[in-house]
This record gives C-alpha cells, structure tokens and sequence, in this order.
C-alpha cells in the first residue's frame, strides 16, 4: 500500500491558528473499514510525519503530536512546542473513510481506541522515530488532555 499525498500551502492549517505564517498540509485519505489496510495506512502516515521531521524541527519543538477528529474521521500529525501552542511549518492530515467500531466487529474498541493502540504499537518499535528527540503524544478532544503513547 503507498499513500497517495496531496500537497498544499495553508496560512492556517486545519483552521486551528490565525496568522500570516505559511504552512504546509501533506493530506491523504484512506478506507479504514479493513483492519489489515488500517494498519498499514498507519505505519504509512508515522513514517511520512517521520520523513518530514529533519525539516520540521525547530529549537522549541518538543512533541510529535496525532490528533484524532470524530467528527471528521482525520488524523493530523504535528510537531508542536511545549504548550501545544505553537506547530511546525509542515502537517499531515488523513481522512479516515469508512472507519467505526462496526467496521471492526472482532474489536470492541472505539475508533480513536484503536487508533492510539495502532500508533503505539508501530512506534515503539520504529527505529526511524528512535533517532529524534521528540516526545510522541496522542488526543482525541483537546490538545490540554494529551496521553503519551
């Protein structure tokens, strides 16, 4: 599986800041209805953020943050700073087509459960990651109620 992404220049990515600082949104989408393809496009998009991070990193970064949207079924990937307040030039955002806990009927976890279990469980082991000094944290609500992963 290869993730097709879309590059494009936004003052304000994902419609989360005000400003003049120009910004860059990699964004793909993919059917999560099957577990297999769900987990793949994940490892996909940990090592897109991963590939961008040489140039996203700034002296105030501090977390590489995934962000998870109910409502809009997207993961975002930022590097942010210590509050959470200020991003890096470069984001990733991946709309999640077809992905609920029906469409993964041997689990009872919830989608944004699943996610964070998913995420985990490909960075503990990537060794791309290994070489950053970054802190990897996950939400799904507020950026003010991260959990580390």
């Amino acid at each position: 599986m290869t993730l097709n992404w879309i590059e494009t220049s936004h003052t304000s990515p994902l419609n989360i800041y005000s400003g003049e600082q120009q910004y860059t949104v990699f964004a793909t989408h993919i059917d999560g209805s099957n577990d297999n393809t769900f987990k793949r496009a994940i490892a996909e998009i940990i090592e897109k953020a991963i590939s961008v991070l040489h140039i996203n990193i700034s002296d105030n970064s501090r977390y590489l943050l995934f962000e998870w949207d109910q409502n809009t079924t997207t993961l975002t990937v930022v590097v942010t700073d210590d509050h959470k307040a200020q991003d890096s030039m470069y984001a990733l955002s991946c709309q999640i087509q077809g992905f609920d806990s029906q469409s993964h009927a041997e689990s009872a976890e919830t989608p944004s459960e699943m996610i964070r279990y998913c995420l985990t469980n490909y960075l503990t082991t990537c060794s791309s990651f290994m070489h950053f000094s970054l802190v990897a944290l996950y939400h799904d609500g507020s950026r003010n109620k991260t959990v580390l992963l």
